[in-house]
């Protein structure tokens, strides 16, 4: 793993950038305590084109951070969450950087591997492979390099088509409504391409109706009775090291924004959308798994510990929960660890 770390991802690129803003604010905290007021008035409502003219007229150095927002915006975040384009909802993103610059660490960089690091375990490999083989060993790091940042870069890419597809649809909508031809209080979907496709192409087509979707209730785990928590779950090990936290769960776009630094980050799986909130995370816990699904070469790209593979851990966490998460052994303890008793160890 360590000589596969460090490409150059389209997610860490994205991150380099958000760090930047974060620091921004970190530099400046009346720059931070302006965003800070504005995000309390404009709460649920925000627009981009007001809120950036009201921060210019209260703060100063207000130009700055505004130009690097919107090229991190234009160049990033032109992707989709829960049916959501990131790139017209501003307000996730600007809570999430206010809660970045107020962080020990602000680096949403991955931590590089130093160079003599790097250089020991090529060095390492060659050795134990033999003269004979070290141009085949050498062949293996550059493939597994490459299928690494393929591997990863392809959410982002996907997701730039798919929101391409929701901006494309709202347009299509917008045309048909003009026309009398689609009613409901809906929002179109990727659900809706077909029929609206066809109502595009055909005017003796039915009208389209959107309904409002309605919310996929949770569900309880089978694993344990209401009102109960196991102590521990079990899961992969996809990013070594131990983290204790608070859960916050992700399940939708609104979520995004309610994240907070130092908690330990719970969900279906790490989407691209979400990826820059992993700098703020202490931790990770996915219910898919894999050593090479996205969450998976993040976590281990920025060193944080990350345990996936864990049926069911959204619906049978809760926010708030004390969980402490080992990347090494792929185990979550569930309330305050006691190590000497997990471990089998006396106190003295």
């Amino acid at each position: 793993m360590g000589l596969l770390r460090n490409q150059p991802l389209v997610a860490t690129q994205r991150n380099d950038a958000i760090g930047k803003l974060a620091q921004q604010l970190a530099a400046n905290v009346i720059l931070r305590s302006a965003i800070e007021r504005l995000l309390a008035e404009y709460a649920g409502r925000l627009r981009w084109p007001t809120f950036r003219d009201a921060l210019m007229q209260i703060a100063d150095g207000a130009g700055e951070f505004v130009r690097g927002f919107d090229d991190m915006n234009d160049r990033f975040l032109d992707i989709t969450y829960d049916q959501e384009r990131l790139h017209d909802q501003p307000e996730f993103m600007l809570r999430n950087l206010v809660e970045l610059s107020q962080a020990a660490n602000l680096s949403c960089s991955n931590q590089r591997l130093a160079g003599d690091s790097a250089a020991l375990l090529r060095e390492r490999l060659l050795d134990a492979v033999g003269p004979q083989r070290h141009e085949e060993a050498l062949d293996v790091i550059e493939t597994g390099r490459v299928s690494w940042k393929l591997r990863d870069d392809d959410n982002l890419l996907v997701a730039r088509l798919e929101s391409q597809l929701l901006r494309a649809l709202d347009v299509a909508a917008k045309r048909l409504r003009e026309l009398g031809r689609l009613s409901g209080k809906g929002r179109p979907n990727d659900t809706h391409v077909e029929s609206i496709v066809r109502a595009l192409r055909e005017a003796s087509t039915a009208p389209v109706r959107l309904e409002t979707t309605a919310k996929v209730p949770a569900r309880q785990s089978s694993f344990t009775q209401p009102g109960e928590t196991p102590r521990q779950l079990i899961g992969q090990p996809a990013s070594p090291g131990v983290a204790t936290g608070t859960v916050r769960r992700i399940r939708g776009a609104s979520d995004l924004g309610k994240f907070r630094r130092g908690e330990v980050l719970v969900c279906d799986a790490i989407q691209p959308t979400m990826t820059h909130l992993v700098p703020l995370a202490s931790a990770i816990l996915e219910r898919r798994g894999g050593m090479l699904i996205h969450g998976a070469i993040i976590a281990r790209e920025l060193g944080i510990p990350c345990v996936n593979g864990v049926r069911n851990a959204a619906e049978i966490l809760k926010n708030g929960d004390l969980v402490t998460v080992d990347g090494h052994l792929g185990i979550v303890t569930v309330g305050a660890a006691e190590f000497d008793l997990e471990l089998g160890v006396k106190s003295t």
